[in-house]
């Protein structure tokens, strides 16, 4: 009974926590249809007076250079991940085998590595005079494979598949690869489903690295691009009133450019995919939060 008096103000907590989670994203989607004028008049609103499709004319006018960034977001995301999931959970599938005489130490020496680090400028030196992968793309996926967290989580997961599976499996000849690929990752779907919806979200979001370490435009991720959206709007412009625009048949009068706008767009089109990939893992995402959380 006393449960009963109660679900009605979780449910009104909840529902209002939803608002406060939405509202952002609404107001986000109506500063893209704002103009400059109506936003410094008024500000934002959450149905703007006069929509505008000036935000979304001049990023598709000039569509080269977030294309690129998509380009190596999609790139980093896809490449990272996948190596990211499989030497993470090769490292998680010894350290969680009784077996494996060395668990503990290197398990201490990953842990060890969560709490100490050798500091900003030595990994900057470490990755620009000794690794060379200054302007390099492959600097955005090294540095985090075989993150310790990821591997302790892995690990947890996969302890929760009974031993006897691989021992009948080794009786039958099976090598420690092979039950590996066969046994243990078609049994912790969800667990790695989980994990690797945490790995995609950090690379589709890695700026960073490439703050650090890129400087070729043309290697720009997708959140460091938009970071800079303001430098690429006023490049825009400045196209449009020296002429160039005219040249490339561009009318610098037909075609205003909402600083404001156009950054509210980009961010809409960064996050967009992002949106789908979690609605498509969601099942995985929410059995992965408690495989492993129950011991026997």
């Amino acid at each position: 009974m006393k449960d009963n008096k109660i679900k009605p103000f979780t449910h009104l907590f909840l529902v209002a926590f939803a608002i406060c989670c939405t509202l952002p994203i609404l107001l986000m989607i109506s500063l893209s249809f704002t103009s400059e004028k109506e936003y410094f008049e008024t500000g934002v609103k959450l149905i703007p007076f006069m929509p505008t499709l000036d935000a979304y004319k001049t990023l598709f006018r000039y569509p080269q250079r977030i294309l690129n960034a998509y380009g190596v977001t999609i790139f980093i995301t896809i490449v990272g991940t996948s190596l990211n999931l499989f030497i993470s959970s090769m490292i998680a599938y010894s350290l969680s085998r009784n077996s494996y005489r060395y668990r503990n130490i290197i398990s201490f020496i990953l842990y060890f590595t969560m709490l100490f680090s050798g500091g900003l400028v030595p990994f900057y030196i470490l990755v620009t005079q000794y690794l060379h992968l200054k302007d390099n793309i492959l600097v955005l996926i090294l540095p985090g494979l075989g993150s310790p967290m990821t591997i302790f989580l892995l690990r947890t997961y996969f302890r929760s598949v009974p031993d006897t599976l691989f021992e009948a499996a080794k009786i039958d000849g099976a090598s420690e690869f092979r039950m590996f690929l066969t046994i243990l990752l078609p049994l912790s779907l969800p667990g790695l489903a989980s994990v690797g919806l945490s790995l995609f979200l950090a690379y589709w979001n890695e700026w960073y690295n490439a703050l650090l370490f890129i400087d070729k435009k043309e290697l720009y991720p997708l959140q460091l691009m938009l970071q800079n959206i303001s430098e690429w709007i006023n490049q825009v412009r400045l196209m449009q009133t020296s002429g160039m625009g005219a040249a490339a048949g561009v009318n610098a009068t037909a075609l205003n450019v909402p600083t404001k706008g156009v950054q509210a767009a980009t961010a809409l089109i960064v996050a967009g995919p992002v949106l789908f990939i979690f609605l498509f893992f969601q099942k995985y995402f929410v059995s992965g939060i408690t495989l492993g959380g129950v011991k026997e």
